[in-house]
């Protein structure tokens, strides 16, 4: 195939929609099938269902679990950026860090939110206090 980057870099970029690689892959593999070169199909094909949709449910739930509120797009983008600071082990690293702070902004919105509602004017008042009416 003349064009295995582009074809690559496109695979990769689909992997963050739920069909991912395989609407590159596939028809890919088709394609050699109907030019004739059968063994690069079997090849491509073996090694999409072998290698990328197992890696894309095995390895994906170890790195961010079901429960994390990250986003496939966040995820990617965090993996792209662990890889350029940290090389290859921040692909992991990446995920990681942008899931602890995801988690730190969560947890001051929660404790801002707390602290905004204590100390505005209506909390202090209570509801079985007289009105202030300074002619009773």
């Amino acid at each position: 195939t003349p064009f295995v980057l582009l074809l690559t870099i496109l695979a990769i970029g689909c992997g963050v929609i739920p069909l991912g690689a395989s609407l590159v892959a596939i028809p890919v593999a088709f394609y050699q099938l109907l030019v004739g070169n059968f063994w690069q199909a079997a090849v491509i094909l073996v090694g999409y269902f072998v290698v990328v949709a197992n890696l894309d449910n095995v390895i994906r739930p170890m790195l961010v679990s079901k429960e994390t509120p990250l986003s496939s797009a966040l995820v990617v983008l965090s993996g792209f950026g662990g890889l350029n600071w940290f090389g290859l082990p921040g692909v992991i690293y990446g995920p990681v860090i942008m899931i602890i702070l995801m988690t730190l902004l969560e947890i001051y919105k929660e404790h801002f939110a707390i602290i905004q509602v204590a100390s505005s004017p209506e909390a202090w008042r209570t509801t079985d206090s007289a009105p202030d009416d300074p002619h009773p």
